[in-house]
């Protein structure tokens, strides 16, 4: 191969979004991406009331659908801004949004909606939900917490409450606590039950504890650097701005350390665990398996971490790849990061 021909394909990689050596592609149509699945060789992206569906081989897009409304392929959002989700069951692409759970093929054809009256973040299992809002404790502070639900949308049991108190403006603990978007797997649900030990316990479809995951992981002190860094988000993100110096400023209060756990996935019978713990830009990912025992650690990329957001981390693990999505903020673009993990 002449020189001319190898220079030649490491523009074409270039000019297609590729970086070599780290392995990303730009997906020049996004703005400020929700959430991020990746699924029968599909890459899914929730952004707003949108769903872009891209093939994962050669990552064109496929379909765009979704707005703001009513209709089979339209979505309600909350006013006080709880997200959508976008989930697989049974080989169904589910989204949920406002009052109803919308059912879509993998190609995002329509199949079926069903109203619900819960304004919680609902996930399968079987024929039953958990789903994951706030919920009044005996004080009547209103926790973000795990609930079980029927068929019929009745609670049947609460598995956990965070300590994030959605109902009380003048105190908020961070970091928060570890949502689990997706908890359900296998007809297991997987909930990580502290902010302050490595703890993730495990429950049947009848919302009874078989067992729970424990291990010693060493604590992170939080750093003035990260309250200051904090403070500063606040004081300039649009939401937030206009309360900051008369109500946030005094309540930001935070932990001693942070969580051990910062996110959880569950997928190819494996539990990945996002920690706080970092290289440069690189966060730390555990694998373990179903019961517990670890099998790897590494290091993947993450976009800039957002100190409150009630949406997940942006990533999603297929085929014993990671996939994550970046803001290139110098490039005003996003792009979509693999790392392999075997």
């Amino acid at each position: 191969m002449t020189m001319t021909r190898v220079i030649l394909i490491v523009l074409i990689f270039l000019q297609a979004g590729y970086v070599v050596g780290n392995h990303s592609v730009v997906i020049p149509e996004l703005s400020r991406p929700d959430i991020l699945v990746v699924r029968y060789d599909r890459i899914y992206i929730l952004e707003k009331t949108a769903i872009y569906i891209y093939s994962l081989d050669g990552f064109k897009l496929l379909k765009k659908f979704g707005r703001a409304g009513e209709g089979p392929r339209e979505f309600k959002t909350n006013v006080m801004g709880a997200p959508m989700t976008l989930s697989f069951h049974r080989g169904d692409m589910v989204v949920n949004s406002l009052n109803k759970l919308s059912y879509f093929s993998p190609g995002g054809d329509f199949i079926k909606e069903v109203k619900n009256p819960l304004d919680v973040i609902l996930s399968l299992i079987g024929d039953k939900y958990v789903g994951m809002g706030p919920a009044p404790d005996q004080d009547n502070r209103y926790l973000i917490s795990f609930r079980l639900f029927g068929s019929d949308f009745k609670q049947e049991k609460i598995l956990h409450r965070t300590d994030l108190n959605v109902n009380n403006p003048r105190k908020i603990l961070l970091p928060m606590p570890c949502f689990t978007y997706n908890p359900a797997y296998h007809d297991k649900i997987y909930v990580v039950s502290s902010a302050t030990e490595f703890s993730i316990d495990v429950y049947n479809t009848d919302g009874i504890r078989e067992y729970s995951i424990r291990k010693e992981y060493e604590k992170i002190p939080i750093s003035e650097r990260y309250q200051r860094e904090t403070h500063e988000w606040f004081k300039h993100d649009p939401r937030f701005k206009p309360m900051y110096e008369s109500m946030l400023k005094k309540a930001l209060h935070f932990r001693d350390h942070f969580p051990p756990i910062r996110d959880i996935q569950v997928v190819e019978d494996t539990i990945h665990v996002i920690t706080y713990r970092r290289k440069n830009n690189l966060w730390e990912f555990i694998l373990i398996d179903l019961k517990g025992h670890e099998k790897k650690r590494v290091f993947i990329p993450l976009d800039t971490y957002i100190p409150f957001s009630y949406y997940p981390v942006l990533y999603s693990v297929f085929r014993g790849n990671v996939y994550t999505l970046i803001e290139d903020v110098d490039n005003e673009v996003w792009k979509l990061h693999i790392t392999p993990l075997n």
